[in-house]
C-alpha cells in the first residue's frame, strides 16, 4: 500500500513434523498432505496481494526442501531455517527471529507482517484489512494484531517498524495475551482486529470437520508432491 513496504514471514514446519495433533484422526502422510495443502494455501494467497502491489515481497522460512519450491512457486524468496530451540514454540520464535532481521537487513521493509500457514480459509481480503489498519493510522510505531478464534493465540501480526519488539516473538500458549503485555510494555497501544477467516487455524481433530470441501479439495490419501 502507499507509504508502506511491508513484507509478509511465514514459517512452515517440516511438513512430515506438521499437524501431530492432527494424529488421532490421521496418518503421518495425511498430515504431511494437509500441511503442504495449507501452505500452497496460504503462500497462493500472498501471491495475489503481491502481484497488486499491497505488499512488497514474502520470505518462507522452513527447513524442508518442499516448501522452498512452493516458495518459488508463488514468486516469494525462501530462507533455509536454523536449528535452534529446545521445543517446538522456541525453535518457532527462534525461526521467526531469524527471518525477520534477515528480511529488514536485505530489504529495508517499514513494516513486518507475521503469518501462520495453516490458515486454510484465509482470503487476500483478510490481510488487506490488516495492511489498511496500519495505513489508516499516522503514528509512527504501530502493532496490529489478529487474534484466533478463541483469543489464545495470534494467527496475525504487524509490526511497524520491524523491531519494535526487538525482534523478540512470543507465539505459543497463549500468545495473544502476551503479545498485548508486550507491545503495552513497549508504549504502544496495540491494535487488534478480529477476522473470522484469518482466525480459524486448523489445529485438532475436531476442526477438520469446519473444512470446506473447495479447500479440502478431496483425498488427503492422494500422491501430491508433499510426498
Amino acid at each position: 500500500m502507499e507509504g508502506q513496504k511491508v513484507w509478509v514471514i511465514v514459517p512452515v514446519k517440516t511438513l512430515v513434523e506438521a499437524k501431530s495433533r492432527l494424529a488421532p484422526a490421521l496418518t503421518t502422510a495425511q498430515r504431511r498432505n494437509l500441511a503442504f495443502r495449507m501452505a500452497d494455501h496460504t503462500l497462493g494467497v500472498l501471491q495475489t496481494l503481491l502481484k497488486k502491489g499491497l505488499i512488497a515481497g514474502f520470505v518462507t522460512i522452513s527447513r524442508d526442501p518442499v516448501v522452498r519450491t512452493l516458495a518459488q512457486k508463488y514468486g516469494g524468496v525462501f530462507l533455509p531455517e536454523k536449528i535452534n530451540g529446545t521445543s517446538a514454540d522456541a525453535a518457532l520464535n527462534a525461526a521467526l527471529a531469524q527471518a525477520a532481521r534477515w528480511t529488514t537487513a536485505n530489504f529495508s521493509p517499514t513494516a513486518l507482517l507475521i503469518l501462520h500457514s495453516d490458515l486454510p480459509f484465509l482470503r487476500w481480503e483478510d490481510l488487506a484489512n490488516i495492511l489498511r489498519q496500519a495505513e489508516n493510522k499516522p503514528e509512527e510505531k504501530i502493532a496490529v494484531l489478529s487474534p484466533d478464534r478463541h483469543n489464545r493465540g495470534t494467527n496475525g501480526l504487524l509490526l511497524r517498524p520491524p523491531d519494535l519488539l526487538d525482534f523478540d516473538f512470543l507465539f505459543g500458549e497463549n500468545s495473544f495475551k502476551k503479545y498485548l503485555d508486550f507491545i503495552n510494555a513497549k508504549g504502544v497501544r496495540p491494535e487488534v482486529l478480529p477476522l473470522p477467516n484469518l482466525a480459524f487455524d486448523l489445529d485438532y481433530p475436531e476442526d477438520l470437520a469446519a473444512l470446506s470441501k473447495p479447500f479440502a479439495g478431496g483425498n488427503l490419501n492422494c500422491d501430491c508432491p508433499a510426498i
